[in-house]
Parts: C-alpha cells; structure tokens; sequence
C-alpha cells in the first residue's frame, strides 16, 4: 500500500 500518495494526494486536494 502506498499511503504516501495517497496522503500527498489528500494533502493538495486539502489545500484547495
């Protein structure tokens, strides 16, 4: 599982 993407992804997503 790579968690790492999916919380970079969640983390930009975030910032919008």
């Amino acid at each position: 599982m790579e968690l790492s993407l999916l919380e970079s992804l969640n983390f930009i997503v975030s910032l919008e």
